[in-house]
């Protein structure tokens, strides 16, 4: 499991100076080595490169390792981390121009830059530390070089990197994977209006009904049979990740094997940046969005963990309802004055554009964006609008030595929701599920104000199993849990024909080997066309 058989090939050297970094790559078919005096580093830093490109950087200690990781980081992607960053903030249109305004309009309404901001200001000293040092490596590297030919061909300079960026990188990830989905409710109210509740009804939930569960052995506190609804699921798809582990026990080495291959959209480059990072004490590999403070899936010498989308629904509509003159809405059994506030929005080549928004007790009116796709109007509100932690959460899970480190996580993660499949080197295999998992009505559609604001389902109750009987876990964007959870949970989850593959192939021998879960992953046999 040591990082440095995952480099082959990397390029090395002894003998740097305190406080440098040094920095190699494969150019022009040879090798060049640089070193670099950095003020603040507590040592020496060494970045070294594979034949693929992939940064293994080796330092004194964590922080230094994550400066090196944003220098490597800003070498490589330096362009897309600052579009990221700028989607996120709804800043993107001072670049790209007015052919993203939509985009910059619906990261305002919701305030994500005042999200991002606060969750920066509620870090812990030591997750501060970290992303301090993160950034520092990326504007380390931003002003030592010429910048990237994107940046030149559109005479952009970007700005410093701050913390609050890297709050920002993730936030736009979980908005993608737990927030976008609110138009799904939008189009269940089309269909209510079209051709009633019933029909409505069995189109949203069809889909995931005869889904096997995710979690089937819970190993949380005992559950309670109760009668419930049937778990819905909207129909639009938006990914088909998989996770999986098998037990020692049903693995030809005698130790747990764990396979993830999260799908998310096709971009250039990935939305993932491959790196590994050593110090003592701290040795971790895998992959991590660019610009976040280490690896988001991936292994340390303990433990290795992957994660799916846990596809749960975390933005909220609720129906409103205007005075005549449209200053206040319907709160409680009075009314309460809408706040307004104006955004500008600054448009290459041309002037800026002044967004007019209007809040609601519960959020924002978020129809005045789509003024035409319901007759009545509706707020928005979104579990990312909270205050959390999910820096730290990473932070810890990459130094975790165990399980039970991974689960103490539960509480410092809201969004996005995820099924995380874990195996550690002393032989336990488990399936968590991280991320505010709101408590609501198991249907599609506008929800009515008086269930904000929204409940979510205490950590101690959420899903997870851990070792069990049968010898494997595993998750493909699909159900959670059965009908016999005692919480309504609200999905918009994957057709079961990837589930079950993945849990056939496992059922069909009594143990894997590697080269098993390889085919497995490239496994062409469609459930779903046969």
């Amino acid at each position: 499991m040591r990082t440095g058989q995952s480099v082959a090939g990397t390029l090395g050297w002894a003998g740097l100076a305190a406080g440098s970094v040094a920095v190699a790559a494969r150019l022009a078919k040879r090798r060049q080595r640089r070193t670099l005096q950095v003020h603040g580093l507590g040592g020496p830093v060494t970045i070294q490169r594979n034949s693929f490109g992939v940064p293994h950087i080796i330092a004194g200690c964590r922080d230094d390792a994550l400066f090196g990781l944003g220098y490597a980081m800003a070498s490589d992607r330096l362009w897309q981390m600052d579009l990221v960053r700028r989607k996120s903030l709804g800043r993107l249109a001072e670049v790209a121009g007015e052919a993203v305004l939509e985009s910059d309009r619906l990261m305002r309404v919701f305030g994500m830059a005042q999200a991002t901001s606060a969750s920066a200001q509620a870090m812990s000293d030591d997750t501060r530390a970290a992303t301090d040092a993160l950034a520092a490596g990326i504007n380390h590297w931003t002003a030592t070089h010429r910048l990237p030919l994107e940046f030149r061909l559109s005479r952009h300079q970007p700005e410093p990197w701050t913390v609050s960026d890297t709050v920002a990188v993730l936030r736009l990830l979980a908005w993608t994977l737990g927030g976008s989905f609110f138009m799904g409710d939008v189009l269940a109210e089309r269909f209510r209006s079209a051709i009633g509740d019933e029909w409505t009804d069995a189109i949203f939930s069809g889909r995931a009904a005869e889904a096997p569960p995710v979690i089937r052995e819970h190993a949380g506190p005992a559950f309670v049979a109760t009668e419930s609804e049937s778990i819905p699921a909207l129909f639009p798809g938006h990914g088909f990740s998989n996770v999986w582990a098998v037990s020692g026990e049903r693995s030809v080495t005698g130790f747990p094997l764990l396979a993830f291959d999260p799908h998310l959209e096709y971009t250039n480059p990935s939305i993932w940046y491959e790196a590994s990072m050593e110090a003592p004490g701290y040795h971790v590999a895998g992959m991590t969005p660019a610009g976040y403070p280490g690896i988001g899936a991936g292994r340390n010498l303990h433990v290795a963990w992957g994660e799916t989308a846990g596809m749960i629904g975390q933005a909220f509509l609720y129906r409103e309802e205007l005075n005549e003159a449209g200053d206040a809405v319907r709160d409680g059994d009075g009314w309460a004055q809408l706040e307004v506030r104006d955004e500008l929005i600054g448009v290459r080549n041309r002037e800026p554009e002044t967004l007019h928004l209007r809040y609601t007790p519960r959020g924002p009116l978020i129809s005045d964006l789509f003024p035409d796709v319901l007759e009545s109007p509706f707020s928005l509100y979104w579990t990312g609008m909270e205050t959390s932690h999910e820096a730290e959460g990473v932070l810890r899970i990459n130094a975790a030595r165990s399980v039970d480190d991974i689960l103490a996580v539960r509480d410092l993660h809201s969004v996005p929701t995820l099924n995380v499949g874990i195996a550690s080197a002393d032989g336990e295999i488990a399936q968590i599920s991280v991320g505010r998992i709101p408590v609501r009505q198991p249907r599609a559609g506008l929800l009515d104000r008086t269930e904000f604001p929204p409940r979510y389902i205490p950590t101690e109750a959420m899903p997870y199993e851990r070792n069990p009987s049968r010898g494997w876990v595993a998750s493909a964007n699909s159900r959670i849990v059965d009908d016999e959870y005692p919480y309504p949970m609200f999905g918009i989850w994957e057709p079961p024909f990837r589930m079950r593959r993945i849990s056939d192939v496992l059922e069909s021998r009594s143990k894997h080997s590697v080269a098993d879960t390889r085919a497995l992953q490239l496994d062409w046999f469609s459930i779903h066309s046969s």
